[in-house]
């Protein structure tokens, strides 16, 4: 059938923290020379990827509207054209018809052959032909004419129309490699990329749509997340992405400067290690796991932590992509009574200092987590869980590649995540993160196996949108109710803080797929 669009740590700047961060941003809020604007924004790290062939520079994982897949997601997760203004599914294949009177920046004609580049070259660069990639190979994409292409997973793949939505599916022009400077079809190209320092864009002048309103936006990595508030506040950047939870009540109150909140699009969940080699084997027992969940008072992380900032949930993921099936998962209520008589129960006896013990061993586990999660929030888990006499050891990594080298490593008991659903596709994350049959690299500490992988095939085999929810909920309920592998705390909104006179600016839940071309400075 074709389709088509129906469709507690309060922050003050100090003077000397004004001045300190003066000196240290050299560009403004936003420079209007004639009819020149530009907006500098703050973002967090840079964690771009720049090796030829893997890289996704001015994609993944900010995506900065260079390049444009074949379908949009909108921010109810819903699947809308845009290189593709239709398409259709032949059997195993789906095939795309394009917008015709499309140009890259560079001024070549986007046509299927500029698709077929893009997915080959995703290929060359993923030999392993992991999930994210749905499942392609070299021959996957045949060009029918100049605007029709076919694409062919190399198993069947009843969720493709919902995952090439994701930024990773950028369209390049035919040649070209984004690790040296990325050539697309979208409102805005790249003028410069200074690494860990910048990435800049201007008005795509040959852009299909509708003109962007601004013509530069320049965004600067600031992984720190006060000093992301400083720069705004001393108005060195006009916005900044990922404002502080614990700091957003404080920046409503001032003058000239506005919050905005981005519906859940990621849920803030701690992962269990249940597979890992001693010492970090003590999580082999549900009970213990199930302990660690009672333990938790998600209620007061959220209201006294977070102030406010986040929201009771029982999936791992956002509730848009299980409709009414978010029902089937319960979660759990805050019992430490329960808990600790589960300890008990599984042999853990308090010793002199409080902590239980178990044949000479203390239950003694290690948190890592995802450098966005300050100090408080990790000693907050700490202490809850010291209340029922775990201790709980904090590894707070530096920077994104040591965490990430410990995961793999499998260093750890607690792994604190934020998962964000960057796809249209209910079945992404508990395939992507705990299916046995998956190339992850840290599948092997999460994944239940036996009836959690059948659902998983069930789900991924499912024609319907409404049967894929259904079996992406029996999933997530056996991950968390049942088997205890991730204990999710609270979907996160994204938060925004912004100068006033920045206009348009649309939150989406997913921040990698959101707009910039609709922002403007108010007149």
């Amino acid at each position: 059938m074709r389709h088509r669009a129906d469709h507690r740590y309060k922050f003050f700047a100090t003077s000397l923290g004004l001045s300190l961060c003066l000196v240290l941003f050299a560009c403004c809020t936003g420079r209007r020379t004639g009819t020149a604007h530009e907006l500098v924004i703050g973002a967090r790290a840079d964690d771009y990827i720049i090796e030829p062939l893997k890289s996704k520079l001015g994609m993944y994982p900010l995506n900065v509207q260079i390049c444009e897949p074949l379908v949009r997601i909108n921010s109810d997760y819903e699947i809308e054209p845009l290189l593709a203004t239709a398409w259709e599914q032949r059997g195993d294949t789906w095939r795309f018809f394009l917008r015709p009177g499309v140009v890259f920046s560079d001024g070549q004609p986007f046509t299927s052959a500029a698709v077929k580049y893009t997915f080959d070259r995703l290929v060359r660069g993923d030999r392993a032909g992991t999930y994210q990639h749905v499942y392609l190979d070299e021959n996957s994409v045949r060009v029918v004419d100049d605007l029709t292409v076919d694409i062919t997973p190399a198993r069947p793949n009843e969720r493709l129309l919902e995952q090439i939505g994701h930024a990773n599916y950028g369209i390049v022009a035919p040649g070209n490699e984004p690790a040296n400077a990325p050539v697309g079809t979208g409102p805005f190209k790249l003028t410069e990329y200074r690494r860990g320092e910048l990435i800049a864009v201007e008005r795509n002048e040959r852009y299909w749509g509708g003109r962007a309103p601004l013509d530069r936006l320049t965004f600067r990595f600031l992984p720190d997340d006060t000093t992301r508030v400083l720069a705004l506040q001393a108005g060195e950047v006009g916005m900044i992405l990922d404002a502080p939870r614990e700091q957003a009540a404080a920046l409503r109150t001032q003058a000239g400067m506005r919050v905005v909140e981005a519906p859940v699009g990621r849920v803030a969940s701690i992962f269990l290690n249940v597979h890992g080699n001693a010492p970090h084997d003590l999580l082999a027992n549900k009970n213990v796991r199930r302990a660690l969940a009672l333990a938790i008072n998600r209620r007061a992380l959220i209201e006294q932590v977070w102030e406010g900032n986040g929201e009771l949930v029982a999936a791992i993921g956002p509730r848009a992509m299980l409709g009414t099936h978010d029902a089937l998962i319960v979660g759990f209520a805050y019992d430490p009574q329960e808990a600790a008589r589960l300890l008990t129960q599984a042999g853990w006896t308090p010793g002199a200092d409080g902590v239980r013990v178990q044949g000479g061993r203390r239950l003694s586990l290690t948190l890592i987590g995802w450098t966005e999660f300050d100090t408080a929030t990790l000693e907050f888990v700490q202490a809850q869980l010291a209340s029922i006499g775990v201790e709980l050891r904090l590894a707070k990594s530096p920077d994104t590649a040591s965490y990430q080298a410990r995961l793999e490593a499998g260093e750890f008991d607690l792994d604190l995540e934020g998962p964000n659903q960057n796809d249209a596709n209910p079945m992404f994350l508990p395939p992507l993160r705990f299916y046995s049959k998956s190339s992850g690299k840290t599948i092997r500490y999460f994944a239940p196996g036996g009836r959690f992988d059948e659902i998983i095939e069930a789900g991924l085999a499912a024609t319907t949108r409404d049967e894929v929810m259904r079996r992406s909920a029996e999933a997530q309920r056996l991950l968390t109710d049942e088997e205890v592998i991730v204990i999710p705390l609270a979907g996160l909104k994204r938060i925004y803080a912004l100068r006033a006179d920045v206009q348009g600016f649309i939150p989406h839940p997913s921040l990698l797929n959101q707009r910039w071309d609709t922002i403007s400075f108010e007149r």
